[in-house]
C-alpha cells in the first residue's frame, strides 16, 4: 500500500506549475467518444521540470515515471469518460468548449490540489474462472468470499453486484453502452488498493500485478488452481474501479495484460480439488484461505521467491523461464555469506534436500537432480545455450515443482 502525505508547494513553484497546466489544457482536444488527445501530452512535458526534484521523487513513488503528466492527463481523460455522453457525430474539438473546463483557473487549481494529495481507493478484479469451471468452488462463493488476505479475496460477482455498486447494467453488458465486459458468472481475485491508477503504466499497477502474481501462484502451491505454462491471451482479463463511495465505483480502466504487463495465465481448477469428496471441500476452503493468509504475512524473500516462480509460469521464452526459476530458488535458498565457502549449488540443494526431502534415498535423489539442473542453468549463462532440449524443460517442471515444495514447507513452518 503506497503512503504520502499531502505535499507543500512553494507558491512561485505553484504558480509556475499552474501555468503550464492552463497551457496545457488549452491547447487539447477531444474526439467524439470523449477520449483525449495525445497532443496534450507534449504540452505537459514541460510541467515536470516545475517541481523541485525531491517532490517529484515522492509522486513518481506513487503516479508514474512522469508524475504531473500522468496525473493531469489522466485526471481529464476519466473525467470525459464518466461524466460526459458519448455523441458519435461530436466532431474533434476544443477541450475548453466544455463549460467546466472554460473556467481554467479553478480547473487547474483543483487538478494541482489534486496532485499534491494523490492516493485513491480501488477495487479491482482479475477474471479467474467461468462458473462452469469451478466444480464445487462456484457453491462455496455464492455465499462466501475466500479471503486470501486483508485486501485480497475470491469472489462470485452477481448481477446485482454489476449493475447497484460498479453501474454495470444489461445494456452495458451487451454492449450496446459503452463499459467493461465485466460479467456476472465469473470467479474473480478481487484487491482493494490505495495508490494512484494513471492511463500509463505506474508503481500501483505493478504492484497490483504482483498482488495477482502472487496469490495465483500460492492457489496453486496449495492444490486449489491448476496454472499453465504456456499462456493465453484474453481481452480485458482485468478491471478497475475507483471508490467513490462505500456502494459506488467508478470504472477507470481495463485492458488485456498480453499487450503491456506480461501474459494472463491459463487458469482451471486444480484435479485435486475437482476429485475431492464435496464434503471435504469447504473445510479445505477454510484451510486454503488460512494458509495464504499466513503466505501475505511472510517475509520479502518467500514472496519474491513466488513472484519469480510464476514469472517463470508466464514467460513465453523456455530459456528465461528456466533462468526465472533458478533465480526464484536463489532468493529463497541462497545466503552469501555461505556461498563463498561451500558454492551456491552444494549450499541450495542441500538446503532444499532437507527442508522437503521425505526419506535419506529421496534427500540423495534431489541432491543429485539438483545439480543437473543447475548444471543446465550454467550452460544457458555461461556458454551461451539458445534453445533447451527435452531432458532440460522435464529439468525445468521438476524444478518449478520442487519450489512449489519449498513454498509449502515455508507456509506450514510459519503456520505453527
Amino acid at each position: 500500500m503506497n503512503k504520502i502525505t499531502k505535499i507543500n508547494l512553494h507558491e512561485k513553484c505553484r504558480t509556475i506549475l499552474k501555468e503550464k497546466v492552463e497551457d496545457g489544457i488549452t491547447k487539447s482536444s477531444f474526439t467524439s467518444n470523449n477520449f483525449l488527445s495525445l497532443d496534450i501530452l507534449s504540452n505537459l512535458n514541460e510541467i515536470e521540470n516545475s517541481l523541485p526534484e525531491r517532490t517529484r521523487q515522492h509522486l513518481k513513488a506513487v503516479i508514474s515515471e512522469n508524475p504531473v503528466r500522468d496525473f493531469i492527463y489522466s485526471e481529464i481523460y476519466y473525467d470525459l469518460k464518466n461524466n460526459r455522453t458519448r455523441d458519435d457525430n461530436c466532431k474533434e474539438q476544443s477541450l475548453r468548449s466544455i463549460d467546466k473546463y472554460k473556467d481554467i483557473g479553478t480547473v487547474s487549481d483543483e487538478l494541482i490540489n489534486n496532485l499534491l494529495n494523490p492516493i485513491r481507493s480501488y477495487t479491482i478484479f482479475f477474471e479467474i474462472l467461468d462458473s462452469y469451471t469451478d466444480c464445487g468452488l462456484w457453491s462455496f462463493l455464492e455465499k462466501n468470499s475466500l479471503k486470501l488476505s486483508d485486501s485480497v479475496e475470491l469472489v462470485q460477482l452477481t448481477s446485482l453486484d454489476l449493475e447497484k455498486k460498479y453501474l454495470i447494467t444489461q445494456e452495458k453488458r451487451l454492449g450496446l453502452l459503452e463499459s467493461p465486459p465485466l460479467s456476472s458468472g465469473k470467479t474473480c481475485l478481487k484487491i482493494s488498493h490505495n495508490g494512484y491508477f494513471p492511463i500509463f503504466d505506474g508503481p500501483s499497477k505493478k504492484e497490483v500485478y504482483n498482488i495477482f502474481k502472487e496469490s495465483l501462484l500460492i492457489c496453486n502451491t496449495i492444490g486449489l488452481v491448476d496454472i499453465r505454462s504456456t499462456p493465453i491471451q484474453r481481452d480485458k482479463s482485468y478491471f478497475a474501479f475507483e471508490n467513490i463511495s462505500e456502494d459506488q465505483y467508478n470504472h477507470i480502466d481495463s485492458f488485456c495484460y498480453s499487450s503491456g504487463y506480461g501474459f494472463y495465465p491459463s487458469i482451471n481448477v486444480s484435479d485435486y480439488f475437482r476429485n475431492m469428496d464435496n464434503d471435504r471441500k469447504p473445510e479445505f476452503l477454510a484451510n486454503a484461505s488460512n494458509q495464504i493468509q499466513t503466505y501475505f504475512n511472510m517475509n520479502n524473500k518467500v514472496r519474491a521467491t513466488a513472484r519469480w516462480l510464476m514469472n517463470s509460469y508466464l514467460s513465453e521464452n523456455n530459456l528465461l523461464a528456466y533462468i526465472q526459476a533458478t533465480t526464484a530458488i536463489e532468493i529463497l535458498l541462497g545466503e552469501k555469506k555461505y556461498t563463498d565457502t561451500l558454492g551456491i549449488q552444494n549450499l541450495i540443494s542441500n538446503r532444499m534436500a532437507y527442508s522437503i526431502a521425505k526419506s535419506p534415498v529421496e534427500r540423495n535423489e534431489i541432491i543429485s537432480k539438483f545439480k543437473k539442473i543447475y548444471d543446465t542453468r550454467s550452460n544457458i549463462v555461461h556458454n551461451g545455450a539458445e534453445e533447451l532440449g527435452d531432458t532440460a524443460q522435464d529439468d525445468l517442471k521438476q524444478l518449478q515443482n520442487y519450489i512449489h515444495r519449498l513454498l509449502r514447507h515455508e507456509i506450514d513452518l510459519a503456520s505453527y
